[in-house]
């Protein structure tokens, strides 16, 4: 069994809707340096909690689209602290969007959020963007990239996933102290 564990979440019309090079890419590129993988749709929020919960090693969240609604909101149902989320064009339509704005949850230490600040890139569909919660202090990192909804792959994809590499290879980033 695996000390890090990544529940990774698709958007709407997951996995009908989902291409090859995003969320499953990411899946098989994270069990190749060890994790433990979860790939559901945006709304399986108890196949997630099973997933998290009592597990103590390095936990992550992802997702794309609504998905990275989940991936910022979902850490909020585990105990203790959430090593990290990351969300991919969050979308402006979810309805945990509020004014293109989503608070996620103050139990993560890191949390990037990639979104596109062009309303017409996406048509909204990727324009939301992630702030912390009141009061917490979690890490955020916003980028902007402008790409083609849900933005998973390539460049984007290549971001989080190397912060994750490092997040997971460097003992002293690990924790809020670090």
């Amino acid at each position: 069994m695996s000390a890090k564990r990544m529940a990774l979440m698709g958007g709407m019309g997951f996995p009908v809707t989902e291409t090859p090079g995003g969320m499953p890419r990411l899946k098989s590129r994270l069990e190749a340096i060890g994790f433990e993988v979860l790939l559901v749709g945006w709304k399986d929020r108890q196949r997630v909690y099973d997933f998290m919960h009592a597990f103590t090693g390095w936990r992550g969240y992802a997702g794309d689209s609504l998905g990275a609604g989940s991936a910022g909101q979902y850490p909020g149902d585990a105990k203790g602290e959430v090593d990290f989320a990351a969300g991919f064009q969050p979308s402006v339509y979810d309805a945990r969007s509020h004014n293109k704005v989503q608070t996620i949850a103050a139990n993560i230490v890191r949390a990037h959020c990639i979104y596109d600040p062009r309303w017409s890139d996406t048509l909204g569909l990727g324009n939301a963007v992630w702030e912390t919660a009141h009061g917490s202090d979690t890490k955020l990192m916003v980028t902007q990239h402008h790409g083609a909804h849900p933005d998973d792959w390539g460049y984007s994809q290549d971001l989080i996933f190397n912060e994750i590499v490092t997040l997971t290879t460097t003992p002293a980033k690990r924790g809020r102290n670090g």
